[in-house]
This record gives C-alpha cells, sequence and structure tokens, in this order.
C-alpha cells in the first residue's frame, strides 16, 4: 500500500518518538506528526456494537416513553434525539452517568483490547481515564464555535492544558466524518512561550499563519496518533453526526520539546497495566445522575468527569 507521506518535517525530535511510537504497526496514512493504524474488522465491529449499545442504553433511560432500535448505527438513526441528550459538554463529550456507566466500560475495554493489541504496554508510560466518546454536530453553530477553547478553532491541545508530552489518539466509530471531520496543521515552529496553556485558542494565531495543512482528515480509516504539538481544528461541514472515540497517553520517551506537563487533570492518567484492567476487573464509576452538563463553558481543559473505581468481589 502506498501511504501518504510529506517532505516537509520542523519538529524532527517529536516526528522520531512518534515513529519510533508505532514502529511495526500496520500504518494507513504516515505524516511526521501524524500515523493511522489499521485497525482489525471483527475488533472494530466490537467496538461499534457496544458503543452503540451506550448511546441506546442512554437514549433509552432519558426518554423512558420512546422506543429505539439497536440498529446497526445509531447516530445515524437518532440524531435528534441524541442532541437532546443533557450528559453533552460543549466540546461534544457525551459523558457517562451512574445509568449508563456500565455500558460506558464495555467501551473502554474494547478499546483497550485494542490498544493492547499493538503491543503499546512497553512504549506507554500512562494514559488518560476515562476515554472519552465524543459527538459532534457537522452543523456549525456560533455560539459554541466561538468559545474561547472551542475545537472549531485551530489548536493544539497543550493550549488546553496537555501535556506537551502526549500523543493524541482518535477513532471515528459512528456517524459520518464527512459531516465533522478535523483537519491537521504542523507547524514551521513552535515557540517555547507558546507552550503552555492560553485563556483563548486565538492567542496561538501568530504559529496558525505559518503552517503546513497534512492531506488528510479525520476518517474511519484506522486509529489516529499526532504528537501534541500538531495544529488540528474541527471542521463542520454539513448536517450529520460524527461519533469518535478520544484519549491522551504519555510514552516513556522524553524529550526537550515537553515544556509543559502540569496538565489539568492529571489525577485522571494511570499506569497501563491499570488503565488496561478497567471494564475487566475495575470499573469507571460515577454518583452524577443523567442530568444536563453543568461544567465550565470554556471547553476543553476541565471536561474530564470526576469518577471513582471499583474492584470486583468475588
Amino acid at each position: 500500500m502506498q501511504l501518504s507521506k510529506t517532505a516537509y518535517m520542523a519538529l524532527p525530535e517529536r516526528s522520531n518518538r512518534l515513529e519510533n511510537l508505532v514502529s511495526g504497526l500496520p500504518l494507513v496514512k504516515d505524516y511526521p506528526l501524524l500515523k493511522v493504524v489499521a485497525i482489525d474488522p471483527i475488533a472494530r465491529a466490537r467496538l461499534q456494537t457496544v458503543t452503540n449499545f451506550y448511546l441506546w442504553k442512554t437514549l433509552s433511560i432519558f426518554f423512558p416513553s420512546r422506543r429505539f432500535d439497536m440498529v446497526p448505527d445509531i447516530v445515524q438513526a437518532y440524531p435528534e434525539a441524541l442532541a437532546q441528550l443533557p450528559n453533552i459538554t460543549p466540546n461534544g463529550v457525551v459523558l457517562p452517568k451512574i445509568e449508563n456507566f456500565l455500558a460506558y466500560n464495555e467501551i473502554h475495554a474494547c478499546l483497550a483490547d485494542i490498544i493492547k493489541s499493538y503491543g503499546l504496554g512497553s512504549r506507554i508510560e500512562r494514559l488518560q481515564l476515562p476515554v472519552n466518546v465524543r459527538l459532534v454536530n457537522g452543523i456549525a453553530d456560533a455560539t459554541v464555535d466561538g468559545r474561547p477553547l472551542a475545537s472549531a478553532k485551530a489548536h493544539t491541545d497543550v493550549w488546553a492544558g496537555d501535556s506537551a508530552a502526549a500523543t493524541l489518539v482518535s477513532l471515528v466509530v459512528l456517524g459520518s466524518a464527512e459531516a465533522a471531520t478535523v483537519r491537521y496543521f504542523e507547524p514551521e515552529e513552535f515557540p517555547d512561550d507558546l507552550i503552555r496553556p492560553l485563556k483563548d485558542y486565538n492567542e496561538g494565531a501568530s504559529i496558525l499563519e505559518k503552517c503546513h495543512e497534512y492531506d488528510c482528515q479525520l476518517d474511519d480509516s484506522g486509529l489516529f496518533l499526532m504528537d501534541a504539538l500538531l495544529i488540528h481544528q474541527t471542521t463542520k461541514l454539513k448536517k450529520g453526526y460524527r461519533l469518535s472515540l478520544d484519549l491522551r497517553f504519555v510514552s516513556n520517551e522524553k524529550l526537550d520539546s515537553d515544556k509543559f506537563n502540569g496538565y489539568e487533570g492529571k489525577e485522571n492518567y494511570v499506569s497501563f497495566e491499570e488503565w488496561s484492567a478497567f471494564g475487566r476487573s475495575r470499573l469507571v464509576e460515577t454518583q452524577a445522575p443523567l442530568a444536563k452538563y453543568t461544567g465550565a463553558a470554556k471547553g476543553t481543559a476541565g471536561y474530564v468527569p470526576p469518577f471513582r473505581t471499583a474492584v470486583f468481589k468475588d
């Protein structure tokens, strides 16, 4: 298979780290700061099934008088009902609640199986918990998209408080990436004074003026892994919804350019061994009810919900 790969590379040490992370894995697309890894079709089908069930469970509880069938793609079948769910953040994260957290744990377990199948355990120091289930509307909304830290603005997640050492992982599971995709821009340079959280993504405009866009957008071709300093932007194109899973992990390899490590929510990063146990011998658990999201409207930083963990008893 011919891989798409740009010759441009302004951040070689970061490109090398990402290359080391995916060494030996089957790549579908290959760029310096972005890699797309193929997924086993059976594993993908299982992930789609449990994600469908999570959404079905949430809809059935919130709309007790309505019938929802277990169709192959609930996002395509019931977009209007999904849009009314109260447990969705401004950036589209469908939060697990006390009524549906068991179904959520099935999603985590299936994704963990996929990550483990790549043999990445020895290359990862810690991973984000919980995994985000993200539902994105393809119709632009000025109120949502104009927020200081809206994902519809070009940004790096470091500007939202994530570690510069992180690798971001995204996987389209249901719905249409043609309705709401993500574009990727490699910066010509990344000044040290901008490797930090910002109050508004617009503060990074100087970097955005000199970027090279990859000939690649988020789709359902595989597992997308990108470096924390790769600029990206949610792009809303037409009516419809995209549902994807995303998380972040920190690799064992550290770089001088990992300037910012005091990320928000760092207490929710755990070792690979502990992360892999959730959904099997441990649970991601919450006492929050299925009610309207009341977190900070700023968006990305701080949107990871509080959770508790429990060990199954014999």
